[in-house]
């Protein structure tokens, strides 16, 4: 079944929460995000109620235990799903908040456009690990932060050109991979494995594709199509 949603402007992310529920992310251009709002599509009115005071959101994600973390500017907040219910909010980021992942069940990665990637326990909202991790970052969207494997995590950032490894534990950098096309950023660049082997990123030149082989973290092909 396929459904037609209209929103006002772009879908930053979608996240589902259940087999006929998801949370839907849209806005304006990185640079003037004032319409960035939150919906839940397919819900009662009650829910898009609740998440109306959510804006300038950039990024949310479903938790393996099933709640839900919306970041809005430069705060996370966790929130329970049924009933809805916000849980706590978690902030020390300075800049807005791009991308999280969860790497393990009680711990969460945050990366926002100050260049600092933050650990947290997500049971407590302790920090675990801060540090600055590109030289460049700034605002105007294009940072990215992926899980590759049990052990390493890469992060990408317009503004210095770099893919970037980091042992997951420690954020010790452990390889790095340049010169990545990012001429005239408007859009976020994208990290998603194709394999256990090797991670793909493409620039805001969407015709052009990177393949970077995660062993070496060296670049193995260069596609234009």
């Amino acid at each position: 079944m396929f459904i037609h949603i209209d929103v006002s402007n772009w879908i930053n992310c979608i996240t589902f929460l259940s087999d006929n529920t998801f949370l839907c992310c849209t806005g304006g251009t990185p640079h003037s995000i004032e319409y960035l709002n939150t919906y839940i599509e397919n819900a009662d009115k009650n829910s898009n109620s609740f998440f109306d005071k959510y804006n300038y959101v950039h990024y949310c994600h479903k938790l393996k235990d099933g709640k839900i973390i919306i970041c809005a500017n430069n705060k996370m907040f966790l929130i329970s799903f049924n009933p809805l219910k916000e849980l706590q909010v978690i902030e020390d980021h300075k800049g807005d908040i791009w991308k999280i992942i969860q790497p393990k069940d009680n711990i969460i990665i945050s990366l926002s456009e100050e260049g600092i990637m933050r650990k947290w326990n997500i049971n407590n909202s302790n920090q675990l690990l801060s540090f600055e991790r590109h030289t460049n970052f700034g605002k105007g969207g294009g940072h990215n932060i992926l899980k590759v494997n049990e052990e390493e995590i890469a992060t990408y950032c317009f503004k210095d050109r770099m893919v970037k490894f980091w042992k997951l534990e420690t954020f010790e950098e452990i390889g790095s991979v340049g010169d990545i096309e990012t001429e005239n950023i408007v859009f976020p660049n994208q990290l998603c494995l194709i394999n256990e082997e090797i991670l793909c990123a493409c620039g805001i030149n969407w015709n052009t594709f990177y393949l970077i082989n995660i062993k070496s973290h060296k670049l193995e092909k260069k596609y234009f199509l």
